[in-house]
């Protein structure tokens, strides 16, 4: 609902990404949300191709060390944090979001805490996604508001076509139901 209001962390981030052209982002996890962290990384990577795209890794906090210097008061790049453990005197350019997302105390925390960070990544990738579909109408000299989905022969609906993000879910549905027919047979 805030994504559709155009508020919270999840449109801010991602415009953040698209306005400041970030091209690389390090996820800084705790251990325990390691593979929470390469499912995100997997799905945006999949997901934002197109030109101006930003490539996500995600980083164990105990491996950070080791990847810090990558990222670390560098242009273009960003960090953002859901380690318990405060980055921002490593760098300035930290989302801090472990104190707003991070919440495994018991069972019921820990399912809101992965529905809240599936949320907001999804969100920021949605985001991201649909400013770089407007960058690459506007890049060909027109106007994203005059975008028609319904007329197919709209030049700006063809780009459209050529940058739709979303369809990475559905490769991802059509390979496995292939490969359950083809294994069926």
């Amino acid at each position: 609902m805030e994504l559709r209001d155009k508020k919270g962390y999840a449109y801010e981030i991602g415009n953040l990404i698209a306005d400041e052209r970030i091209t690389d982002i390090a996820l800084v996890v705790p251990s325990e949300l390691w593979w929470f962290g390469k499912a995100i990384e997997q799905n945006f990577n999949e997901s934002i191709w197109q030109d101006g795209f930003a490539n996500l890794i995600c980083v164990d906090r105990s491996q950070w060390d080791a990847q810090s210097s990558y990222y670390k008061d560098r242009p273009g790049r960003l960090i953002i944090n859901l380690a318990r453990a405060s980055l921002k005197n490593e760098a300035s350019n930290v989302i801090e979001l472990a104190e707003d997302y991070v919440s495994l105390i018991d069972m019921e925390s820990s399912v809101l805490t992965f529905a809240r960070l599936y949320s907001l990544f999804y969100g920021i990738t949605n985001t991201v996604g649909c400013r770089l579909i407007a960058r690459a109408i506007r890049s060909e000299g027109l106007d994203p508001a005059k975008l028609d989905i319904n007329d197919l022969d709209n030049p700006a609906t063809k780009i459209l076509q050529q940058n739709l993000f979303v369809r990475q879910p559905y490769v991802e549905l059509g390979k496995n139901l292939l490969e359950g027919f083809l294994g069926g047979l």
